[in-house]
């Protein structure tokens, strides 16, 4: 049998593997797997855990884009590095502690790139790593700026990852979709034992985060994916 040495996997995807397995107490039983790489989408702490504890081993999430400007990995120690030395890198101050990610390229002769402006937003750290290496430190990396949902009283609206937290037992996967006037729906395709009690709890957690809005569960089979193939976290209509 095919017994890969990497998984390399969007974190959607490899959540749902790993969803199944912890739900049927059963572990991945390949010899040569040394670790499972996500890419592409914001990878969830919760996500990382379980798909920790189905596999046997760590993972390490990476971010880059098409533009080939940035370049940001995690170590042994699953703490976020900007590698500069793939990219000239400046982070730009916004109103929260989210810096927007600009980059400048330092490996494409033929149209290089000149502070570009991602529209990707990271938490930085500054911290030093225990790993040793000396790249800069990112706290999380969070996503795209127009996935940051702006409310109309003004408060901007970012972080939701945390909110299916905790529900994992009884969730394959969810999704917050916004459809303006402050009104927010969360899809989520359930595992058996889901139950009204757990409605209302995302419920509760949510209000928890974002107080004064109208927030209502959808049950649904499945969450669309983008053009792309990707899993949007928060969908915006």
């Amino acid at each position: 049998r095919f017994d890969p040495v990497v998984i390399h996997a969007y974190p959607s995807s490899i959540a749902a593997l790993a969803a199944w397995l912890n739900a049927a107490g059963r572990t991945y039983r390949g010899r040569a797997l040394r670790g499972v790489m996500t890419s592409s989408e914001t990878l969830a702490p919760d996500v990382r855990a379980a798909v920790e504890q189905a596999f046997g081993v760590k993972v390490f999430d990476w971010y880059g884009q098409a533009e080939r400007v940035a370049a940001i990995g995690t170590c042994e120690e699953g703490r976020y590095h900007v590698l500069t030395d793939y990219s000239g890198v400046a982070l730009l101050e916004t109103d929260g502690e989210a810096c927007e990610l600009v980059g400048t390229s330092l490996n494409n002769a033929a149209m290089p790139l000149v502070r570009y402006r991602t529209g990707d937003t990271v938490i930085p750290d500054g911290e030093p790593c225990p790993c040793g290496r000396v790249f800069p430190t990112i706290k999380a990396v969070i996503g795209r700026q127009e996935k940051i949902v702006t409310l109309p009283d003004g408060r901007i609206i970012a972080r939701l990852d945390r909110i299916f937290q905790g529900h994992d037992r009884h969730l394959v996967e969810g999704q917050v979709l916004y459809r303006g006037d402050a009104e927010f729906v969360l899809r989520v395709v359930t595992a058996d034992g889901f139950s009204d009690a757990d409605e209302r709890a995302l419920v509760d957690k949510f209000l928890l985060r974002v107080p004064g809005v109208h927030v209502r569960v959808e049950r649904v089979a499945a969450i669309p994916r983008g053009p792309n193939g990707k899993f949007e976290f928060i969908a915006i209509e």
